[in-house]
């Protein structure tokens, strides 16, 4: 046995001997003092051979990390630790060099299979990060305890408008994106998580940061993230556009209805009203119905509005013909003009023109006649006597605009996507076929129509392709 090796009691031997982890003593030059059994294997020079030698000798690879450490240690007397990888031996090691009286004592132990996993999950992790920031449908990470966001993806981002620092830290309540049934099956989902189930399915309305509702199907589970108890929550569906198409269809077949009741009743209700009508005049005519004729006048009145009935549901038929040909939609408005200003001034409101030159369209001029009719018709009867309706025509990219634009009270937000379904109506003597008609014209010109309310009130948008 080596002499240096008395400076260690007999008992510190054993163990250091015994002991799995390895063991190097060295002096205040960083020369071998002692080793024990595992350094002896895993250098396999022979203790006595190495007794007296410079690490850097032995060591060569790993003398630069345990040199400066064990400098390090001596000069401010307080222990060193440190992870480094030896290529030599293949392994990672994990080395504790502690100060003593006559120079350092190092630890070390492999920490291989460690580092592997962590290695492991460390590319795990990765990958996770890599699916959840790249994935195209919305994801959200959000902890148990208080519900506030942790994390989200840039689609999350892109989709509700946000920028993630208004986000991190808050909750879907303090952002007010979630509200009405939603929050109940929002509540449902999180106590199922709190019970260890592994998943919950629910729809919900998310209310994005500039107010737009979209409905979705999320998918919520139970995460753990650094220990902490967290939910991922992922939008696996966006059911806005299958929920939109739900009303269009049922919009379309309200109109079909209507169309259906149009060609099969239509003509055969104008014919009598017809004559009912012709007897009725030729009774106002006569001396002996001299002091009824007020009240024959309302019966032709009544007889005229069942007329103007008739020809809204006959323009919702399907198969109705359309003579389109290149049309100046401006032009159509100006020979309007003289009527619709006429009505205005009947109820004691007025029309203002805002025209700007377009190209030509291919328009059917009785269908734009009656689609302008019915939105300055519309926008007269929401306001009070004295407001103004504006029709204006503009360019908007590739598109040739007619907007008319109210002064009335506005439609309530809610009722929006209503509007234009037959029958549906906000007026007290309204049918809900107007803007019906409108709508059946818009399509059958390949236009969209859209509609803008609020408090101030209202401005129907109707858009035409420029070929």
């Amino acid at each position: 046995m080596v002499t240096d090796r008395r400076k260690f009691s007999q008992e510190n031997v054993e163990q250091l001997e015994s002991n799995s982890d390895g063991f190097i003593h060295l002096d205040r030059n960083l020369r071998y003092i002692y080793v024990n059994n595992k350094t002896d294997k895993l250098l396999d020079r022979g203790r006595a051979t190495m007794v007296g030698r410079s690490i850097n000798d032995l060591m060569p690879e790993l003398n630069p990390m345990i040199l400066k450490a064990g400098r390090k240690a001596m000069e401010e007397n307080k222990k060193q630790e440190l992870e480094i990888y030896s290529e030599l031996f293949q392994i990672w090691l994990r080395l504790l060099v502690c100060p003593n009286s006559d120079g350092v004592s190092v630890y070390y132990m492999d920490i291989t299979k460690r580092k592997q996993c962590e290695e492991v999950l460390r590319q795990s992790d990765e990958r996770f990060k890599n699916i959840f920031q790249n994935s195209k449908i919305m994801m959200a990470i959000i902890r148990e305890k208080d519900d506030c966001h942790i994390e989200v993806n840039q689609t999350w981002l892109d989709v509700m408008g946000y920028s993630r620092e208004e986000v991190l830290g808050r909750s879907l309540a303090e952002l007010n994106i979630i509200s009405g049934i939603s929050q109940v099956r929002w509540r449902e989902a999180n106590q199922r998580v709190r019970n260890k189930e592994k998943l919950f399915t629910y729809e919900a309305d998310f209310r994005t940061k500039n107010g737009e509702i979209i409905n979705t199907l999320i998918s919520t589970g139970p995460l753990q993230l650094n220990g902490e108890a967290c939910r991922l929550s992922s939008v696996i569906k966006d059911l806005t556009r299958e929920k939109n198409l739900e009303v269009e269809l049922c919009r379309l077949d309200r109109l079909r209805l209507a169309a259906e009741m149009a060609a099969g009743l239509g003509h055969e209700i104008r014919n009598p009203l017809t004559s009912v009508r012709g007897f009725l005049q030729l009774f106002q005519g006569k001396a002996e119905f001299a002091d009824h004729h007020s009240t024959l006048q309302l019966m032709i009145d009544e007889l005229d509005r069942a007329n103007v009935l008739i020809s809204d549901y006959l323009n919702l038929a399907r198969d109705k013909q359309v003579e389109r040909s290149e049309q100046q939609l401006n032009s159509i408005i100006m020979d309007m003009y003289p009527l619709i200003q006429a009505d205005a001034l009947v109820r004691g409101k007025s029309i203002f023109l805002e025209l700007t030159e377009l190209p030509e369209l291919l328009l059917d001029e009785n269908e734009l006649r009656q689609l302008l009719h019915n939105l300055v018709r519309n926008g007269l009867e929401a306001m009070e006597p004295g407001g103004c309706v504006t029709v204006k025509t503009f360019l908007d990219g590739a598109e040739a605009v007619l907007a008319v634009a109210d002064w009335g009270v506005g439609i309530k937000p809610e009722l929006i996507s209503q509007i234009g379904t037959p029958f549906f109506t906000t007026k007290v003597t309204g049918t809900g076929l107007g803007l019906s008609v409108c709508y059946s014209i818009a399509q059958r010109h390949n236009a969209q129509m859209e509609i803008d309310s609020g408090p101030d009130g209202t401005t129907v948008y109707v858009r035409f392709k420029v070929s």
